[in-house]
């Protein structure tokens, strides 16, 4: 048992190994107290405490459907789907084994394994999903595993020229290319884009408040937005809520502005896409939406929250996009400076 020590404050503190936390690094807990006495009996009774307590019979795979179950509620529909999904097919090789017997070099052989065949990001995304489920059913056991290194990651974003050319692909389906329209123009999401309806058009903005995902059980559903900031205004310039409008004065009798889902609307978006020999995604239009305001130099936080992002990861991704692809423009252009201005070569 570990002895306790005597603080600068004249308290005294013992501090028990517990484990490792997420990171990989030594977690402890702390008992402190007036006397040297106190608090190492503190720390005595916890262990003690410890030791009885019952440890998880649970094996992972039933832990990782409890933790789902119990977060059924609280996580978006889309989440839970993922999450499902990954219980039904990624954890064959530890999905057996009861929590109560896992140590680092069993979790840590699972991910050498899972490792082969599969991104660094899913290798992360199905071990933190482990990791919190088995951290929920015993919270004494703090696996941790060494992950494989995230890879740079890559964008895409389609030129004015090639979304002009979609457009004109799409003047028969007015509705998908006000889709494409309001994915460009304002940067919104698909789902964010299917569960609009009328009432978000008020004051000269597009109201965006809600957006649609599929459950679990393959359903689609509207739902609030996954973060606080999913939820903004964004100005709606005239000439593209016309083009909105338009389509209410057709067919458009209920609360809807799209009837389609995120799935037909990017069947359609891809149809039209490679009738034309593109191969970006519908996802990339919010991309090239991110790069005209990195153009335009649009400040950072407004930015963001015109696309409701939480994080500036994804404008400094297009950032650096940008900038690569100017590289070889910028790295002339510093050559041919000092080349006239050291030895003045003209280049």
């Amino acid at each position: 048992m570990a002895s306790a020590r005597k603080l600068p404050s004249g308290s005294w503190r013992v501090r028990i190994y517990v484990g490792k936390k997420p990171d990989g690094t030594p977690d402890y807990k702390s008992f402190t107290a007036d006397t040297k006495r106190e608090a190492e009996y503190l720390a005595a009774q916890y262990n003690i405490t410890r030791k009885e307590k019952p440890k998880c019979k649970l094996t992972v795979h039933q832990a990782i459907e409890k933790y789902i179950d119990n977060k059924s509620n609280v996580l978006s529909p889309s989440t839970i789907r993922g999450y499902r999904s990954c219980l039904k097919k990624d954890y064959e090789k530890i999905g057996a084994v009861k929590v109560c017997d896992l140590d680092a070099d069993t979790v840590q052989r699972f991910v050498n394994s899972f490792t082969v065949g599969h991104s660094p990001k899913t290798v992360k995304n199905v071990y933190t999903l482990l990791q919190s489920s088995v951290l929920e059913c015993d919270p004494d056991c703090r696996i941790s595993a060494k992950l494989p290194q995230r890879q740079k990651s890559t964008i895409t974003i389609p030129t004015s020229e090639q979304i002009k050319a979609l457009l004109a692909r799409l003047e028969r389906t007015p509705n998908v290319l006000c889709a494409v329209l309001v994915a460009a123009i304002l940067g919104l999401r698909r789902g964010e884009i299917c569960a609009l309806e009328w009432g978000d058009i008020r004051g000269g903005k597009l109201h965006v408040n809600k957006a649609m995902a599929m459950t679990d059980k393959s359903t689609w559903v509207v739902k609030t937005p996954k973060t606080k900031s999913g939820t903004r205004a964004v100005a709606l310039p005239d000439y593209l809520e016309k083009r909105l409008l338009a389509l209410k004065q057709e067919n458009r009798q209920d609360e809807r502005i799209f009837h389609m889902t995120p799935n037909t609307l990017t069947d359609a978006f891809i149809d039209a896409r490679n009738a034309l020999g593109f191969s970006f995604r519908f996802h990339d239009l919010r991309h090239y939406n991110a790069s005209i305001m990195v153009y335009l130099g649009v400040p950072e936080v407004n930015a963001m929250e015109r696309m409701g992002h939480s994080t500036p990861n994804m404008i400094k991704s297009v950032y650096m996009h940008i900038v690569e692809e100017k590289k070889s423009e910028v790295d002339d252009k510093i050559s041919a400076f000092m080349g006239a201005s050291l030895l003045s070569e003209k280049v």
